[in-house]
């Protein structure tokens, strides 16, 4: 299962680990807190399920998801596999 998060921002995550650094915790953890969570869903790629009833509105600000990062966890190790932004053309 792949647990997939929408951040408020379009920063990418890594931009606030590396912006944290300095200090001695780098974890999605302190990430998140500047970034935080706006959607948050489940994909099993075994029954490639998808989002749910859960609807995302694809429009740019406000509750829309085009300019957002987008975080991909291994929702059972908690392992962070990857981000992008969301982009729509």
């Amino acid at each position: 299962m792949l647990s997939v998060r929408i951040h408020q921002y379009g920063q990418p995550l890594s931009m606030f680990q590396n912006a944290n650094s300095d200090t001695e915790s780098d974890s999605e953890d302190d990430s998140t807190s500047l970034n935080p969570i706006i959607h948050s869903f489940l994909i099993d790629v075994a029954t490639k399920s998808k989002t749910g009833d859960q609807r995302l509105n694809l429009g740019v600000g406000g509750d829309g998801i085009v300019g957002r990062t987008v975080s991909v966890l291994d929702s059972r190790s908690m392992r962070f596999l990857g981000e992008g932004v969301i982009g729509w053309s």
